[in-house]
């Protein structure tokens, strides 16, 4: 099943998720599976070894950010040959501690999870002009990143994409993933020397550029991947975030990325961790990390300009109403739930309205 067979309404309030016509509300039912018990905790997924990419030496501190990238290529092959920039020298390449293919292999019940480089290790994946997140700009020395398998933003002109092992666009597809309709065009990225500004489909129907969906396979491993990380270095869920949210010059994951559903799902599946379940949830624990990065959204919104001070002030408070004039009704957000929100200083809600809202320019 693909992603865009899920369509979302209004995430936190009214709307529902409609899954080939099943409805399902906005609860967070328990999962089936074993009773959550104090001491479960979630186990690391099935993740392959391949080959190392170029790293900067050990975290000075445990990471605090899980960054999500799109790989802008058609398989981990692919990816790795991108990042290592066809064998440049290694102060030319980038790197990420993770891939996750589109989808799995013949013979596999899973997209793989690939690591290229140790999670106790720095990559060279955040980086971006202006890029900043905690009110620093250390990116690489703060965060651990996963590629996401994806054709990234490409040409609708199918004849020209790189064949691929899953999706061939010519020859109409495959059995895994539908028809050429999968590649939906979604809108226009205009390239300047600083920064990809993408317009929405309903303005440009003639739009030139693409991005494939995300699948519900490689989402799950996602959900897996992510729940072992915030498990094992406590990474609050305000700081989960992509590319384009760090830097006006970064795209990624892009459009097609589903924020509201991937957060869904991550929560539907806590349940199953009760320490995790309340730490995800307990705001009183790394409050600071949690207002800064609600700071963060609003600072490259352009509606906070004081430092990132991790302190809920008047600048924070006036950001916020800011927020909702520019976005709240244009995104459909829940008025109610938002105000709630702003008062009961719920800095998680509030960062899920807002990772909705892409880079910059968008």
């Amino acid at each position: 099943m693909q992603l865009d067979d899920i369509h979302t309404g209004n995430f936190f309030g009214e709307g529902t998720f409609t899954i080939r016509g099943k409805y399902t509300d906005n609860s967070r039912p328990t999962p089936p599976g074993p009773e959550p018990t104090p001491d479960r905790r979630p186990e690391k997924p099935g993740i392959t070894q391949g080959v190392q990419l170029r790293q900067i030496g050990a975290f000075p501190n445990p990471p605090e950010i899980f960054v999500i990238h799109d790989s802008e290529g058609y398989n981990l092959y692919s990816c790795e040959v991108a990042l290592t920039r066809n064998g440049a020298p290694l102060n030319k390449q980038v790197s990420c501690h993770f891939g996750i293919e589109r989808g799995p292999a013949e013979d596999d019940v899973k997209p793989e999870i690939r690591e290229w480089v140790p999670i106790d290790r720095r990559a060279v994946h955040a980086e971006g002009l202006g890029a900043n997140w905690l009110g620093r700009t250390d990116m690489n020395s703060m965060s651990l990143g996963v590629e996401m398998i994806n054709y990234g933003v490409g040409s609708t002109d199918f004849s020209t994409l790189p064949q691929s092992p899953y999706w061939d666009p010519r020859q109409g597809g495959n059995k895994e993933y539908g028809p050429q309709e999968d590649h939906r065009t979604l809108g226009r990225w205009e390239s300047t020397a600083t920064t990809y500004t993408y317009t929405t489909l309903d303005k440009w129907r003639d739009a030139e550029l693409a991005q494939s969906t995300y699948t519900m396979d490689q989402l799950s491993q996602l959900v897996d991947l992510t729940l072992w990380l915030v498990d094992t270095y406590k990474i609050v869920p305000e700081c989960i975030v992509g590319h384009e949210h760090l830097t006006a010059q970064k795209p990624d994951p892009g459009p097609a990325f589903p924020w509201a559903l991937f957060f869904k799902t991550l929560e539907t599946r806590l349940k199953n961790y009760k320490e995790l379940d309340l730490f995800w949830h307990d705001f009183t624990q790394k409050t600071g990390y949690r207002i800064k990065s609600l700071q963060s959204h609003l600072k490259r919104l352009d509606l906070y300009h004081l430092y990132v001070d991790g302190i809920w002030g008047a600048g924070t408070v006036s950001g916020l109403e800011q927020g909702w004039n520019e976005w709240g009704e244009a995104k459909g957000w829940s008025k109610e739930i938002y105000d709630e929100a702003v008062r009961q200083y719920d800095t998680l809600t509030l960062c899920k309205f807002y990772v909705q809202v892409g880079g910059k320019y968008r």
